[in-house]
């Protein structure tokens, strides 16, 4: 029987009597040297041989002296001790963790700037292999993915959150046994990552660098991608992807890039399973509350998750999930990648469908669902019960078919042209992207790439801005796909946030005056302009990412924590402006912005993120100048 070695992006083959083990984070383009059979490291371990390479590491077979056993030993290397020192930290607190679910870890060591972590050694072959096994049946797969459930929870009981819950991290092995692997990524409950970047959009890229969010794309959660707070709740939405993934063939969340899975994800956008499948519809119903876009939406455990899909399977529970869950949901079929487009309902029968939901709040409601509900395009209350059952809701009222057909209306297909060219521009820098996290491209080719599919997203959405009124008293939204203009507005607004950007819009204000907590959020927006202007703000000016941006005399001011943040892939101009906060500008992963004159104070004038670039022409910056690894500030 073959067996595994998980290592960053898929799965390594290796050959029989080989085991399976953790997966090494960090730079992609870091290579290993090799270990030689019966040689001694860390005076406690002889190799026997080499399972499987990582970006930062290598796991070897090896014998414990002390011991007297094999382990699967991850040898880690980071240039920064301090990552090193974290990985021992929680190392040592996994080794506390004794679960049959668990990978066992015997020991873990720091010699000469590397870490070397002694695990069980597991003969088998890794989940995503045995996902492609086509003659297991439904329930057996369910049995193996609640196996694997317990094992998680027995580290949440920890303290520890997986963060990277994904196939490759479960581990069959020859005697049957279920153990989840791979604690490389955990963190304490709460820990917060900086920005939601990845230094590749494939679907099953690891996110690895230095201050960035980690994780696999596929199986991240909307508070992953965001920026958010991370706890029990976020390993609870990748465990029911993986499950919705062995149940279904198929991943929960259509999308081939980082781009397309942002959208996805954060929007609770879950594909219908397939028509033809023998899983209770029960259970279903279950995984689509686990991936809720909102944490508090979702279960608020992983033994609550299991309970609920025990229940679903069993002739009663299934009865009673379906009473539970409300029936209005609306399908959509056909996202397309370079229209930005939803059809219509009634392509259902015709493509692969989407679901589009939102849950009502229940007691464990907080502010994260609020935000995320927000930015959904269509909320069907759907009230869940956990263990005990709860009062049902009344069904909601549906909407008109009419109103939906105008709201969601796809726009106009462009040229075929048009389409061909975009298509191009988003394969070339999925490419890029791809090579530059093995180390095959450079950071500048990876920029050119964006920019070039950028400028084709532009042909394909780009029309005429339309001028649309705003009283500035609440919160004004840019739909999906359109082209807004707002002029000469003076806006205040005492909480929340004064301007929205959905996926898709291009957004023009010129001479707008906004006093708000935060004056513009938004994610992939697509396109910014500002001509004139003051932004007064507590907390943020600007908030947006994946976008392109045209910046003058612009004035932000107030005591913001950050005037103005581009999250990952923005591009862009800035002239003539002010910026004041705590930190005056942030850019994040994979942008470029230049700054032409006008002036950035705060105690961080300007924060370049991991693999940003910055350019400075004749800006007055009065504060400290952050740079994160492979981040560039020219001035």
């Amino acid at each position: 029987m073959p067996h595994a070695s998980t290592i960053p992006g898929g799965t390594h083959e290796t050959s029989p009597g080989e085991g399976a083990s953790l997966v090494t984070t960090g730079d992609p383009r870091a290579r290993q040297s090799s270990y030689q059979p019966g040689s001694i490291i860390a005076d406690t371990f002889r190799v026997e041989r080499e399972l499987g390479s990582g970006a930062m590491g290598v796991v070897l077979l090896a014998t414990h002296l002390a011991l007297e056993r094999q382990v699967a030993l991850k040898v880690h290397r980071a240039d920064n001790p301090a990552d090193v020192s974290r990985l021992a930290r929680e190392a040592k607190a996994l080794a506390k963790v004794q679960h049959p679910n668990v990978v066992g870890i015997y020991d873990v060591r720091e010699s000469s700037g590397s870490l070397f972590i002694a695990m069980e050694y597991i003969e088998g072959e890794s989940g995503r292999r045995w996902m492609t096994r086509t003659e297991l049946a439904w329930r057996a797969r369910l049995d193996v993915c609640l196996k694997a459930a317990r094992g998680l929870h027995a580290a949440h009981e920890a303290g520890l959150v997986h963060r990277d819950f994904k196939p490759e991290n479960i581990l069959i092995g020859a005697d049957g046994r279920v153990l989840v692997a791979d604690f490389g990524l955990a963190r304490t409950p709460g820990a917060v990552p900086i920005d939601p970047a990845t230094p590749s959009p494939g679907v099953d890229a690891q996110l690895t660098a230095v201050g960035a969010v980690t994780g696999t794309p596929a199986y991240m959660s909307p508070e992953q991608w965001q920026g958010g707070a991370v706890d029990a709740r976020s390993d609870v939405f990748a465990l029911s992807v993986v499950i919705y993934e062995a149940l279904y063939g198929r991943r929960p969340f259509a999308g081939s890039t980082a781009g397309e899975l942002i959208y996805t994800i954060t929007r609770g956008m879950i594909q219908a399973p397939p028509a033809e499948t023998d899983v209770p519809k029960t259970v279903f119903d279950v995984l689509r509350r686990g991936m809720a876009v909102a944490p508090g939406q979702r279960f608020g455990s992983v033994t609550m998750l299991v309970r609920a899909l025990e229940s679903a399977v069993s002739a009663p529970g299934r009865a009673g999930v379906a009473l539970a869950f409300g029936m209005a949901v609306v399908v959509f079929g056909g996202i397309g990648t370079a229209a930005w487009a939803l059809k219509s309902s009634d392509s259902q029968e015709r493509s692969g469908v989407v679901l589009i939901e939102g849950n009502e709040a229940g007691d464990d409601e907080d502010d994260d669902a609020d935000e995320a509900r927000s930015v959904e395009p269509v909320v069907a209350a759907v009230p869940v019960t956990e263990v005990e059952p709860r009062p049902r809701a009344k069904p909601p009222q549906a909407e008109p078919e009419a109103d939906l057909e105008l709201s969601l209306a796809p726009p106009e297909a462009p040229p075929a042209l048009i389409q061909a060219e975009l298509q191009a521009a988003t394969e070339h820098q999925a490419d890029v992207s791809e090579r530059y996290s093995q180390g095959e491209a450079t950071q500048e080719e990876l920029i050119a790439a964006i920019q070039a599919m950028h400028a084709a997203q532009r042909k394909v959405r780009d029309g005429p801005y339309t001028p649309t009124e705003w009283d500035g008293t609440s919160t004004f939204t840019c739909p999906f796909g359109k082209r807004i203009e707002v002029r000469n507005v003076d806006a205040k607004l005492d909480e929340g946030v004064a301007i929205k950007m959905e996926l898709g819009c291009g957004l023009k204000l010129v001479g707008v005056n906004i006093d708000a907590p935060i004056a513009i959020e938004g994610q992939m927006a697509d396109r910014l302009v500002i001509e004139g202007g003051t932004f007064n703000v507590s907390r943020k000016g600007i908030n947006i990412a994946l976008s392109e941006i045209d910046i003058v005399d612009l004035k932000i001011e107030g005591e913001a924590l950050v005037a103005a943040e581009f999250g990952m892939h923005s591009l862009g101009k800035i002239t003539d402006s002010t910026f004041e906060g705590l930190t005056a500008l942030r850019v994040g992963m994979h942008s470029k912005i230049v700054v032409e004159g006008g002036r950035m104070f705060g105690k961080t004038a300007v924060d370049a993120q991991v693999a940003s670039t910055i350019e400075i022409r004749g800006t007055e910056l009065e504060g400290k100048v952050k740079k994160a690894p492979k981040a560039r500030v020219e001035r």
